[in-house]
């Protein structure tokens, strides 16, 4: 049986409806998901044709987002609150909780989200702007005192950012399993 009345004070529907403006359908099935295309996707469609990545949808590390342990609503399904991004009534976007792989699909290869490429490649260079200086150094060259500074602030937030993953990755150890506490 399913209902979009429910439990009143369940997580469930407040986070399905957040973006998408519809109360979510009461049922544990992933074969009656009923929610409805997520304002962010409304957008994406209408001004991301010309870009690569649409949209990103991210996550926080280390929360369960694949098995939503502890974090559903009762009598609903996970992925109404563990998803804000949903494609369609019963497509919700996954989210990526490794920065490391934010960045990289910002900034590059789209296709070395796999570990053992971005191993590979951050043994061959350190930065992924390493790779582009050359080019930056001359577009630099090219552009007025204003853009310079533009070019170099983009840079040097490039830069920050990869040296906060390095640094999250250096001291990236797994965190003790606490017991959850009674009634959770």
């Amino acid at each position: 049986a399913s209902s979009r009345t429910g439990n009143p004070g369940s997580h469930a529907k407040p986070a399905g409806a957040f973006l998408t403006g519809v109360e979510p359908l009461q049922t544990t099935s992933s074969s009656s998901l009923d929610l409805g295309i997520s304002m962010d996707q409304i957008l994406a469609k209408t001004i991301s044709q010309d870009t690569p990545l649409p949209s990103l949808e991210l996550g926080l590390e280390g929360a369960d987002t694949v098995n939503g342990v502890g974090t559903c609503g009762v009598g609903f399904n996970c992925a109404y609150q563990n998803t804000l991004a949903w494609a369609g009534p019963s497509t919700p976007l996954p989210v990526e909780p490794n920065p490391r792989v934010v960045f990289e699909r910002l900034f590059g290869d789209i296709g070395s989200t796999d570990p053992a490429a971005r191993r590979a490649r951050l043994r061959r260079q350190n930065s992924i702007l390493d790779s582009v200086l050359d080019k930056v150094r001359h577009l630099h060259g090219e552009v007025g005192r204003r853009d310079q500074r533009k070019l170099d602030e983009y840079v040097d937030s490039v830069r920050e950012i990869e040296r906060r993953i390095q640094n999250a990755e250096a001291n990236g150890r797994k965190l003790p399993l606490v017991d959850s506490p009674a009634g959770i």
